[in-house]
């Protein structure tokens, strides 16, 4: 799952490192699902995923679903993170996609391999930490972040009670994990 919930004005930083992990998610076999609790979001995610299919060829209609708009705030994640397919039945194309093979078996946020939230505001952190983290077990939490954001959501990440179990922030971020 990839939240796409930073504003354009930080989409080439932040998209820089999304898609150095996107590839390598896909070359591993992965599925991306894009969700948004932005209503500018469902225009970014349809950006991104023009940039990955033009940088990697996805295949749209195989290798990604397009969740859309999460209203709601943070009793929307909430929501999402225990039921995301009776929240969000249909695509942003109000197809339902929950019915095919990647996504059959989706009914709680845990039933994803992984949860990647990408996000220079340091509320948008908070809130998907605080809802959605409790009730992912052990599937990872990753955060790509603004430079900016990056030493707020530290403290999530790298402490003994960590919630975060991966922390990217800023174009040196995008770098290291490429190389």
């Amino acid at each position: 799952l990839v939240v796409v919930d930073y504003a354009p004005s930080f989409s080439s930083e932040i998209e820089a490192i999304l898609a150095v992990l996107a590839e390598h998610i896909i070359s591993r076999g992965g599925y991306l699902v894009f969700v948004t609790s932005l209503p500018t979001g469902s225009v970014q995610s349809e950006i991104l995923i023009s940039k990955l299919t033009a940088r990697l060829g996805l295949r749209r209609a195989l290798d990604h679903a397009n969740l859309g708009f999460l209203p709601g705030g943070a009793l929307g994640i909430l929501a999402f993170s225990q039921a995301p397919d009776r929240v969000l039945p249909l695509d942003i194309h109000n197809k339902n996609l929950w019915n095919s093979s990647h996504l059959k078996d989706i009914h709680q946020l845990s039933d994803f391999g992984l949860v990647i939230i990408a996000t220079e505001n340091a509320d948008t952190s908070r809130a998907w930490i605080e809802q959605a983290q409790p009730l992912l077990a052990d599937v990872p939490m990753i955060m790509v972040v603004s430079a900016q954001n990056e030493p707020i959501v530290r403290s999530y990440y790298g402490t003994s009670s960590s919630q975060v179990q991966g922390l990217l922030g800023g174009l040196s971020a995008a770098v290291e994990y490429e190389t």
